[in-house]
């Protein structure tokens, strides 16, 4: 039986994205792979001169169990990230995870276009230069943290977002002296409980965007809790 990749699962979800059979100029060898694993099937196309390929069962079953995958293997980043939250709004910052923020200086879109910090921060303050905005940056895996040292442009978006950038890793994951110039690190010692091992460089006059205020002000927030 061919070998399932990444190729196979983008084509699969592709097909499965339109909700009915597909109309195809040509089959692929990709499209041969998935008809021999019983994920896709050829449909009756009568006279039409292409081919008209149908997602199965089994490969609605495949995509659930890839997606399941997905969410089982990000959940403690994101549950790193929650817990971050927590800790920092108990110190009177509100937070914002997983928010999508485009670049506000469309005359340089090159730099770069879209970014989705984990964590943002900021104290709620009515003046956007003493907002302080902070991001975090969380890593429960050394190989994501290798990764993320090689997009400068993740880094170039960070310094028009907000002041500070930390990365945040449980214990022993990164070396402060791994660590990018400018950027800080914060290590969770045990779950909720955080301590500060390098101390990020703050952009001088720094003031938030207006374009990520507003961002910020549309996106779900979770407010402050007596509780937290």
């Amino acid at each position: 039986m061919p070998r399932l990749g990444p190729a196979h699962i983008s084509r699969l979800r592709k097909l499965w994205s339109t909700g009915r059979p597909v109309h195809v100029s040509s089959l692929s060898g990709v499209d041969l792979d998935l008809a021999v694993h019983g994920l896709v099937e050829p449909v009756d196309n009568g006279r039409s001169p292409s081919a008209v390929l149908a997602v199965t069962q089994k490969g609605v079953i495949h995509l659930n169990e890839v997606r399941q995958g997905r969410i089982s293997a990000q959940q403690p980043h994101h549950a790193l990230g929650h817990r971050l939250s927590t800790y920092l709004r108990a110190k009177g910052l509100y937070t914002w995870e997983n928010v999508e923020f485009c670049n506000p200086d469309w005359t340089q879109p090159r730099t770069w276009g879209v970014v989705r910090p984990d964590v943002f921060a900021c104290f709620p303050y009515m003046k956007a230069r003493n907002a302080a905005p902070v991001i975090y940056e969380v890593k429960v895996r050394r190989a994501d943290f290798l990764a993320d040292l090689a997009k400068p442009e993740k880094r170039a978006a960070y310094a028009v977002l907000a002041e500070a950038v930390y990365y945040c890793c449980p214990e022993g994951l990164m070396d402060k002296a791994e660590v990018p110039d400018g950027f800080g690190l914060l290590v969770e010692n045990e779950p909720g409980k955080f301590t500060l091992v390098k101390k990020a460089r703050r952009t001088k006059d720094f003031v938030l965007h207006a374009d990520t205020a507003m961002t910020l002000m549309v996106k779900r927030q979770e407010p402050l809790r007596e509780d937290d």
